[in-house]
C-alpha cells in the first residue's frame, strides 16, 4: 500500500488547533514538560522514575483480567509491569459501538507503533502500549451510533449512567445490521466471527468492547483498562478528596485556559468548582458545593463529613469528569506519553498547573496519526479526471476551479485580461489628470462600473464551462464527499470496518501500525490496492 505524506496545514480540514500544535509547539513550552519529539521521550522516560505508582496492583488488575484472554506477548507485558524500568504508553476513548469513527483506530495503532519504536530505541527500559476505555462516560449520544459505507447504525438503548454498566440487551439487532453491510467477503466473516463472540461472551457493555478490542489487537501485547476500578479508585483516594474540599482545580486550569488564549486556543473543557461525580449503576450526577459546607448530589443534600465519609467507605461511586480523568489516568499508571486526536491535546494542554499542584508526572503529550484511506476505484477516478490526491485536499470549489481550468479548451481564468483593463484604465486616469485634476476619479469610477460588468461575463463562461462539465464535477463532488464527509474528516466518520472488508488478500489493520509513526508529524493518505 503506497502512502504520502502532506503537511498538516495543507489539510484544510484539520482544526486551527491540530496544526498549530504539529508545527508550533514549541511556542507552547510554558504549557508542556516535554516537546513531543524523541528527545523530548528520552527525558520523559529518566524523570518518570522518580514518580511512584503503584505497578503490583496493575499487576493484579491485568493477571485477573486476562486470566483466560491473553496472548502470550499480553502475558509478556503483565509480567514486566512490576519493573521499574518498564513504562506505558496510552490512549483512551469511550467505548463506541463497533469502534464508532476510524480515529478510534488510528488511536490504538499509533499507540502500539510509539511502544514498539521506543523498544527498539531504548533497550534498557520496556514499553507497553495502552488502551483505556471511558466506561464511566454516562453520555450517551456519544457512543450509541458508528456509520458502515455511509449507513447510520445506532443502537437505542433507553439506560442510563456510566455506559460501560450498560446490560447489553439491544446490540445483537445493532449487530445483525452491521454483519449485512459488512457482507460475506473473507476478511468480513473473521470481523463478524470476532464481535459475534465478543457479544455472546459479555455481561455488559465495558466487557463486549474488551472483548472485541482484544480479539483485534491482542496479538499486539495492547492491554486494555477500565478505571471504573474500586482498586484503582481506593488508589486515588486522597488526590479526589482534595479536589472535593479544597477544590484547587477550577481556579488552575482557569488561568491556563486564558494564558492559552494568546496563541487563539479557546477553553476545550469546562472547570467546575468539583470535578468529580457520584456514580450508582443508573446514574452519574455531579457533586455541587453549597453554602455552609454542604453537598448536593441529584436531590439529595450532604454535610461534609457525610460526604467524606462515604468517599471512605466507597471510593469506587466517585467518578473523575474530564477535568481530572487525565490526572486519575497519570496517577494510575507509569506512564510517559499520552496520544490523543487535536480536541484531546488541547484540553491536556490546560492541566500542567493542576498536574504540579498534585505532585502527579505529566506525560509527553503527542498528537495521534491522521489518516485519508483512499479505495482503488476512487483512485481510478481521480486519475482519469487528471487530477491528484492531493488537489483533494482542497476545498471542493478549489478542486472544481482547477479542473476546469485542466480541461477547457479555452482557459476561464480571466484575470490576465482584468489586469490589462485596470492598467489601461490607470494609464488613462493619469493622463486624464494632467489635463483636468477632477477627471481622474471620474475615470476611476468607470472603471468600477466596467469591471463589475467584466465579472458579469465571467461568471457567465464559467457557468458554461460548468454545465458542459457537469458530469466530471459531480464526480468531483462525489469523491469529495466520500474523502472528506460534509467538509470534515473520513475519519471522524467513516467505521474503519468499512475499509478492512475490501482487503481480503491484505492485513490493513497490521500495514496501518506500520505506517503509524505519530513522531512523523503529517498527514497520512493512504492508497488501498
Amino acid at each position: 500500500m503506497q502512502v504520502l505524506s502532506f503537511p498538516y496545514g495543507q489539510v484544510k480540514s484539520l482544526a486551527y488547533k491540530d496544526v498549530f500544535y504539529q508545527n508550533h509547539y514549541h511556542d507552547l513550552k510554558d504549557f508542556l514538560s516535554f516537546p513531543p519529539t524523541k528527545e523530548g521521550l528520552r527525558e520523559a522516560i529518566l524523570q518518570r522514575q522518580n514518580y511512584d505508582v503503584d505497578r503490583h496492583l496493575l499487576h493484579e488488575i491485568w493477571k485477573g483480567q486476562y486470566i483466560a484472554s491473553a496472548t502470550e506477548l499480553q502475558l509478556f507485558n503483565i509480567s514486566k509491569i512490576t519493573e521499574k524500568t518498564t513504562f506505558t504508553v496510552t490512549t483512551a476513548h469511550q467505548p463506541v459501538i463497533f469502534g464508532g469513527p476510524a480515529y478510534y483506530f488510528y488511536k490504538i495503532c499509533s499507540t502500539i507503533h510509539l511502544a514498539n519504536s521506543l523498544n527498539a530505541d531504548f533497550p534498557e527500559f520496556h514499553f507497553i502500549p495502552v488502551f483505556i476505555n471511558g466506561s464511566e462516560d454516562h453520555d450517551v449520544e456519544e457512543i450509541k451510533k458508528t456509520y458502515v459505507f455511509h449507513n447510520e447504525l445506532v443502537w437505542d438503548t433507553p439506560q442510563h449512567g456510566p455506559v460501560g454498566r450498560f446490560s447489553t440487551e439491544g446490540l445483537d439487532q445493532v449487530f445483525g445490521n452491521f454483519s449485512h453491510l459488512l457482507g460475506h467477503s473473507p476478511t468480513a466473516n473473521q470481523i463478524i466471527t470476532i464481535f459475534q463472540k465478543s457479544l455472546q461472551g459479555a455481561t455488559d457493555y465495558n466487557t463486549f468492547v474488551f472483548n472485541w478490542v482484544n480479539a483485534v489487537f491482542g496479538k499486539y501485547g495492547l492491554l486494555f483498562l477500565n478505571m471504573d476500578n474500586a482498586h484503582l479508585k481506593r488508589n486515588f483516594l486522597s488526590i479526589m478528596r482534595a479536589e472535593i474540599f479544597e477544590t484547587p482545580s477550577q481556579a488552575l486550569v482557569l488561568e491556563t485556559q486564558n494564558a492559552l488564549e494568546q496563541f487563539g486556543f479557546k477553553p476545550q473543557a469546562y472547570a467546575r468548582e468539583v470535578n468529580l461525580f457520584y456514580l450508582s449503576h443508573q446514574s452519574r450526577d455531579r457533586i455541587i458545593p453549597e453554602e455552609n459546607n454542604s453537598y448536593v448530589i441529584g436531590s439529595q443534600h450532604y454535610s461534609a463529613e457525610q460526604l467524606s465519609e462515604m468517599l471512605t467507605a466507597h471510593p469506587e461511586h466517585f467518578s473523575p469528569n474530564v477535568i481530572m480523568r487525565p490526572l486519575y489516568q497519570e496517577f494510575s499508571l507509569p506512564n510517559i506519553a499520552f496520544i490523543g486526536g487535536g480536541g484531546e491535546i488541547s484540553y491536556w494542554l490546560e492541566r500542567k498547573q493542576q498536574f504540579e499542584h498534585f505532585g502527579v508526572f505529566y506525560p509527553v503529550l503527542i498528537r495521534r496519526n491522521s489518516f485519508l484511506l483512499v479505495p482503488k476505484n476512487i483512485q481510478k477516478t481521480i486519475e482519469k479526471l487528471h487530477l491528484e490526491i492531493s488537489d483533494f485536499l482542497l476545498p471542493e470549489h478549489e478542486i472544481i476551479t482547477k479542473y476546469l481550468g485542466l480541461v477547457s479548451a479555452h482557459s476561464t481564468d480571466l484575470t490576465e485580461e482584468e489586469n490589462s483593463i485596470m492598467n489601461a484604465f490607470d494609464a488613462v486616469a493619469k493622463k486624464a489628470g494632467l489635463v483636468d485634476a477632477t477627471l481622474e476619479p471620474f475615470v476611476h469610477g468607470e472603471a468600477s462600473k466596467l469591471i463589475k460588468g467584466f465579472s458579469n461575463v465571467k461568471h457567465r463562461i464559467i457557468k458554461a464551462a460548468k454545465s458542459r462539465e457537469e458530469t466530471s464535477i459531480n464526480q468531483i463532488k462525489n469523491i469529495h464527499e466520500k474523502l472528506f464527509p460534509a467538509g470534515g474528516l473520513q475519519e471522524r466518520k467513516d467505521n474503519l470496518f468499512s475499509f478492512l472488508v475490501n482487503q481480503s488478500d491484505k492485513d490493513l489493520l497490521e500495514e496501518m501500525i506500520q505506517m503509524s509513526d505519530p513522531m512523523d508529524k503529517s498527514f497520512k493518505v493512504a492508497l488501498l490496492d
